[in-house]
């Protein structure tokens, strides 16, 4: 019998995420359109997923607010993060790496001091949101390039006292 494969998720520098979302998200642009200028935000993470040594699952973080967002409105403590860029390698979705990489970059934003979490979910991608807890906060709408999207928002989990 065979081991399990070996997953390590790792903060790596925002090149490094560029081969998969060249793939997944960017596939028929240029490999620069994956240079996004949020990405020398300071503060800013990227995570790689690694299973047996390949990457095969990104996603990045940004200390950015929810456009739009009334501060004094939030219900929870803590500035806005955006994730941005989550990938799955084609031939690798559908066994749980999303949730892998998600819960890991979710745990890395709390730690950060972050109210919430939220995305510009592309449609097809959903339900993976939804199961993890995220509420969409729109209606649908087009990123000009890159198809129908809505935006989702997950606040912090609150923390039993003890």
């Amino acid at each position: 019998m065979a081991p399990p494969p070996l997953l390590a998720v790792r903060e790596v520098p925002p090149r490094d995420t560029w081969p998969l979302r060249h793939q997944v998200l960017r596939r028929g642009h240029p490999i620069e359109s994956c240079d996004w200028p949020e990405d020398r935000l300071g503060g800013a993470f990227h995570l790689a997923l690694e299973r047996d040594g390949a990457v095969v699952g990104i996603a990045s973080f940004y200390p950015l607010p929810l456009p739009g967002a009334d501060p004094s409105a939030e219900p929870v403590s803590g500035g806005g993060w955006q994730l941005r860029g989550m990938a799955v390698a084609d031939g690798a979705r559908g066994g749980g790496l999303g949730a892998v990489v998600l819960r890991e970059g979710l745990g890395r934003a709390w730690e950060r001091e972050a109210g919430y979490v939220w995305c510009n979910a592309r449609v097809r991608a959903l339900s993976f949101y939804l199961r993890a807890g995220f509420k969409c906060v729109s209606g649908e709408f087009e990123i000009p390039g890159v198809g129908p999207h809505r935006r989702m928002r997950l606040a912090r989990p609150h923390r039993a006292r003890g």
